[in-house]
């Protein structure tokens, strides 16, 4: 089974800044690392709509033992759950597959630093979507790892076009060492109520984690950006937001994402 891989791509060219260096590493636990499922279209098994649609009659029934609440599988638009997968369908054709698992490998974090109205724990889930062409054959295979803090492209992504050829194909896992768990342990030495973590990549051996963190509301605490070496756990910046605007190595990660992600662009 091949894999989908979202990047959350970027590439960083440290230049002289004037931000201040800290010697913070964090040892790497590969546990902590979300399982995500490696998905092709030729992986997918999807159940027949006339299935479905007797399935979830058959349920309906027996809740309101009314036949005139039941569905019919011509009906403009139909949603269904089945075996932890969301199916929805337009004009009887399939038009995407969802799936939404918590991570059944660590248990949430507690935060150290509790702040009014901020979460009071890390924790993450997948997200998985896949979306079809009028034709019903795969366009798009997509996962998201899901955070109170965000929310970052995981795993194989895969594009294909109409007639079933990959176009292209993003394995974000290869580029990173590090866990969400890992960085959010990081930002949480941080005394700032909202955090915000993503990672970016260069598309050759180079990636980075992002913390964003602010205060809430109108909170009078100054804005400050952290960018973590992947490879080495090693805090490598960190900028207040004057020093983030000018750090103008981010205007080449934003180009560079916007080509790698060109063909992921919905219809």
């Amino acid at each position: 089974m091949k894999k989908l891989i979202v990047i959350g791509v970027s590439q960083l060219i440290f230049t002289s800044c004037n931000s201040q260096h800290t010697d913070i590493i964090v040892k790497q636990k590969k546990h902590l690392k979300m399982n995500i499922p490696n998905i092709t279209k030729d992986d997918l098994e999807v159940p027949k709509l006339s299935d479905l649609v007797k399935s979830e009659n058959e349920k309906i029934f027996e809740k309101t033992k009314d036949s005139s609440t039941l569905l019919n599988k011509n009906e403009n638009e139909l949603v269904f759950e089945h075996n932890d997968f969301g199916y929805k369908y337009k004009d009887g054709k399939l038009v995407l597959i969802g799936r939404r698992k918590e991570d059944d490998i660590q248990k949430p974090i507690p935060r150290t630093k509790e702040h009014f109205n901020s979460p009071k724990e890390f924790i993450q889930n997948l997200q998985t979507k896949i979306e079809f062409y009028p034709n019903e054959n795969v366009h798009m295979i997509r996962h998201w790892i899901n955070t109170p803090n965000g929310y970052y492209p995981a795993g194989n992504w895969y594009v294909y076009d109409e007639s079933g050829n990959l176009l292209q194909h993003i394995d974000h896992e290869k580029y990173f060492r590090m866990s969400y768990y890992d960085v959010a342990k990081i930002a949480d030495s941080y005394d700032y109520p909202s955090i915000i973590i993503s990672r970016s990549f260069d598309g050759k051996n180079n990636s980075f984690w992002i913390i964003q963190l602010e205060g809430l509301q109108d909170q009078p605490i100054v804005p400050k950006t952290i960018i973590i070496d992947d490879k080495t756990g090693k805090v490598l910046y960190e900028m207040n937001q004057e020093e983030f605007n000018n750090f103008h190595d981010f205007d080449y990660i934003t180009k560079y994402s916007e080509d790698l992600y060109k063909l992921f662009k919905p219809n």
